[in-house]
C-alpha cells in the first residue's frame, strides 16, 4: 500500500529484494522485505526500471530519461526524450534500453545516453522487448507483423506476421529465445524465437489481455486477464494456475526470482510464488 493515486508501472530488482512504483506525482523505492518506502523521484514517469543492481534507478519522463543513485537520489545520467518516443523496454541487466519512435527502432546506452538507429517495422509500434542482456530485441505492430532484432549487430533477425491480428502487448524471456503475445483480438501465443513458431496460450475476449510477464528460467509466464492473473507452463503450453482476489483494475506486474508484484488502482501487493506457479 501507500498509494493516494492510480500506480502506473512497477518493477522488481534483479535480486528480487527491491521494488519500484510510479503514479501521477513521483516515483517511490520500496524495501519489499520490511514493506518500508526508502525514497521518492520526482516527478510523473512512464517506464521505470533498475539498473544492473538495485543501485540505479531509471525513469522515463516526457523530455528525457533519467538515471538515479538509489541510496543518494543523485541524477547520474540523463539523455533527452520526446513526445516522438512511444515505447521503452529496459533490460534487466541495466545496461541497454529499446525505444521506437514513429516506427523507427532505436537502441540505448544506459551507460551515456548515447543512441544509435536500427531499422523501421513498417506500421505503428505497439509493443517492444529486449532480453536481460540486452543482445535481442522485439518489436510488434498493430497489423500483426513480429519483428526480432540482433542488438550487437543492429540486423533484423527474424519477421513473422499473425493474420490480420493487431498486437498489443509483448513479452520477451530473459533469455532472448521465448516471447509471448498479446492482441485486441483476445489471443495470447508464446513464440519460440529459434524456429519462429507459435503455440497458443489462450484466447480470451477482446481487449482483456493486459500486463505479460515471463519467469526468468524461461519455463513459465503470467497473464492479467480482466481482474485475475493466469500462468501457463510454456514447455507443454498448459495453464498452472489463476490468481484471484483483485477486484480493483489491475495497472502492472513485474516478476523476478519467485516474487510478483503487482499494482492496482491504489495499492501494490507481493506475491510468493514457491517453486514456480505454486502459492
Amino acid at each position: 500500500e501507500g498509494h493516494d493515486l492510480r500506480v502506473l508501472d512497477t518493477a522488481i530488482s534483479p535480486n528480487g529484494k527491491m521494488g519500484l512504483t510510479s503514479d501521477y506525482q513521483g516515483v517511490y523505492l520500496w524495501n519489499l522485505e520490511t514493506g518500508q518506502k526508502v525514497r521518492s523521484f520526482p516527478g510523473r514517469a512512464g517506464a521505470i526500471a533498475f539498473g544492473v543492481d538495485e543501485g540505479r534507478v531509471f525513469c522515463e519522463y516526457q523530455d528525457r530519461v533519467a538515471g538515479y543513485d538509489a541510496s543518494t537520489g543523485r541524477e547520474v545520467v540523463r539523455f533527452p526524450w520526446s513526445n516522438l518516443h512511444q515505447h521503452l523496454a529496459f533490460s534487466t541487466g541495466g545496461r541497454r534500453a529499446l525505444a521506437d519512435s514513429q516506427g523507427l527502432l532505436e537502441l540505448i546506452d544506459l551507460d551515456n545516453g548515447s543512441s544509435r538507429r536500427l531499422g523501421k517495422q513498417g506500421s505503428a509500434i505497439e509493443g517492444i522487448a529486449i532480453s536481460a542482456d540486452g543482445r535481442r530485441g522485439m518489436a510488434a505492430d498493430i497489423d500483426g507483423k513480429i519483428t526480432a532484432w540482433d542488438l550487437d549487430s543492429g540486423q533484423l533477425a527474424g519477421e513473422w506476421q499473425v493474420g490480420k491480428e493487431n498486437i498489443f502487448r509483448i513479452a520477451m524471456a530473459p533469455s532472448g529465445l521465448i516471447a509471448l503475445t498479446a492482441s485486441l483480438q483476445g489471443r495470447l501465443l508464446c513464440w519460440d524465437l529459434k524456429s519462429g513458431q507459435a503455440t497458443q496460450l489462450m484466447q480470451s475476449h477482446p481487449e482483456a489481455i493486459d500486463e505479460l510477464a515471463i519467469a526468468p528460467d524461461g519455463r513459465w509466464a503470467l497473464a492479467n486477464e480482466d481482474e485475475a492473473i493466469r500462468s501457463w507452463d510454456l514447455a507443454g503450453a498448459v495453464e498452472r494456475r489463476r490468481l484471484e482476489g483483485h477486484m480493483k483494475l489491475i495497472q502492472a506486474a513485474a516478476l523476478v526470482k519467485n516474487k510478483l508484484l503487482i499494482a492496482d488502482q491504489h495499492g501494490l501487493t507481493e506475491w510468493r510464488l514457491e517453486g514456480g506457479p505454486e502459492i
